[in-house]
């Protein structure tokens, strides 16, 4: 079955093995390698071929010198050591949830959580605290080579203490040991060099290894909050004062560093920043975060970028929305110079698949901006309809849209967050959106028309703050749609029937 998935192209490792011959001969050498794979596992061994990456470098800088400092390092490892940290990464994940051993805080390499998850559990809590009158000092960390800096003994004894057998412990092991490198630069590999410390790039098992390492992380902290999303770490916490930020933030970040230490990581202070949310009345008189990281002081931002969003002080993404725009117009002045080699119906589908996107990235999230703000988005999405129907500025865009079978923006961003809804209670999960999901029929035994149709109960807003955040938003969404699309259980039912919904009510 892994074989057959291969994806056909790509580089290829040191061992020279390429996964177009593999996926062509799948069926006489599933067995082997498969046997290959059982006593691997079994002995508690990984093949010394198997952990040797081949380093391609490319330019972070097209228009810059292309050297060491300005090189993006893409390591290649070989085909059949991957398909054998998919097996590995599956158990593990698996073993990991079944036993509830994953924080809460970390959203990365979980099911049922994203990006999306993660930005939304941190901007509910904000908006929630701003709603309470709060200000909320915020620090974004950055880590120096996270994944090339783990050390390999306080990994094992942390896989140790999560109950890992001895049989597992001998092969991960295996797996970190002895791994080395060679850099493919003009046609010719370098000579080896052994790696005594991190976990492999390019591998899918990397990853999950390093959010395994720091998933105690959070539990060190007494007052403040750290979500993370692999090695993107975000620690904020919430207090009436800017005094009380400042005096609650030092003594956590204090706690954070001396644990970041202790696990040999390096936490990158000049890059580390900090800022503070809150209403426009709590920031009129400019409160200042004054934090020290070994004799260093940490920067205080205005607005700042966090897992793909732009964030300003008073949580209004215009800089976001303005960003989307931007790579809105630049798609559709691609398209247009490819338009003439394009058919009409080829032509829709490519402006849908690189202009229309970038409607969709955590839109759940930035949503809440201002209807001023939104309509933004709405010109640049008409200026892609014009582009594939060839209509006029003058042209009603109702119209375009209706010939397109476009939902406008403000139905598209709605459909993104009943979606997203209707997925959290389907498979429960994120529990800290899902635990607080109450229907009305399980606050009393009336009967009721909200009731009747498992409605959600709201929460009791003390201003606009709270009616921003993704929660409350979802739940007005949900209790307006009608009761057969509520009712719907499969994700594929449920998105049609809301189209069609949407569309009527255009």
């Amino acid at each position: 079955m892994l074989l057959r998935s291969l994806t056909v192209g790509g580089s290829v490792g040191t061992d020279n093995l390429d996964s177009r011959l593999l996926k062509l001969s799948a069926g006489h050498i599933s067995k082997p390698i498969c046997h290959i794979f059982n006593r691997c596992l079994i002995d508690g061994e990984c093949p010394k071929l198997w952990k040797e990456g081949k380093i391609i470098p490319l330019p972070k800088d097209t228009k810059s010198t292309f050297c060491g400092s300005n090189s993006r390092p893409i390591s290649i490892l070989p085909i059949l050591s991957k398909l054998l940290e998919k097996i590995v990464f599956k158990q593990v994940q698996d073993y990991f949830s079944n036993n509830d051993l994953t924080t809460m805080f970390q959203h990365a390499y979980r099911y049922g959580h994203s990006t999306c998850t993660a930005m939304t559990q941190m901007s509910d809590s904000w908006l929630t605290s701003i709603d309470n009158s709060m200000l909320v000092g915020t620090l974004l960390l950055d880590f120096s080579a996270a994944f090339d800096v783990i050390d390999h003994e306080i990994l094992i004894s942390k896989l140790i203490s999560y109950g890992f057998t001895s049989s597992a412990i001998k092969w991960f092991k295996s797996y970190l040991s002895e791994r080395s490198q060679r850099v493919y630069f003009n046609g010719a590999l370098s000579c080896s060099k052994s790696l005594d410390c991190g976990v492999p790039q390019g591998s899918c098992l990397g990853p999950l290894l390093f959010a395994i390492f720091i998933n105690d992380m959070p539990y060190i902290l007494s007052k403040a909050t750290l979500t993370m999303f692999a090695d993107d770490t975000t620690l904020y916490y919430a207090a009436p004062t800017c005094l009380e930020l400042n005096q609650v933030l030092s003594c956590e970040i204090s706690k954070l560093y001396n644990w970041i230490k202790t696990n040999k990581l390096v936490l990158n202070i000049s890059k580390t920043m900090s800022i503070i949310f809150g209403s426009k009345y709590r920031l009129s008189d400019y409160p200042k975060l004054t934090l020290h990281v070994n004799g260093q002081n940490i920067q205080q931002v205005k607005k700042v970028k966090l897992l793909g969003l732009w964030l300003d002080s008073t949580l209004s993404w215009s800089d976001h929305i303005n960003t989307v725009v931007a790579k809105m117009r630049r798609a559709v002045a691609v398209v247009r110079k490819c338009a003439q080699f394009l058919n009409s119906q080829l032509f829709s589908r490519v402006v849908c698949t690189l202009v229309l996107c970038h409607l969709d990235y955590c839109s759940v999230v930035w949503s809440a901006a201002s209807s001023s703000h939104l309509r933004k988005l709405q010109v640049a999405q008409n200026k892609a309809a014009r582009l594939v129907l060839g209509c006029s500025s003058r042209t009603n865009g109702a119209e375009m849209h209706e010939r397109l079978a476009w939902m406008l923006v403000k139905h598209r961003l709605s459909a993104n967050m009943l979606v997203y809804l209707h997925r959290i209670i389907t498979i429960r999960t994120p529990t800290f959106f899902y635990d607080n999901i109450i229907y009305y029929s399980d606050m009393h035994l009336h009967y009721t028309r909200g009731a009747n149709s498992r409605q959600i109960s709201l929460p009791l807003p003390k201003s606009d703050s709270m009616k921003r955040t993704v929660f409350y938003r979802a739940i007005v969404f949900w209790n307006n749609l009608p009761v057969g699309v509520r009712e719907i259980k499969g994700k594929t039912g449920f998105k049609k029937r809301l189209r069609l919904y949407l569309l009527l009510t255009s």
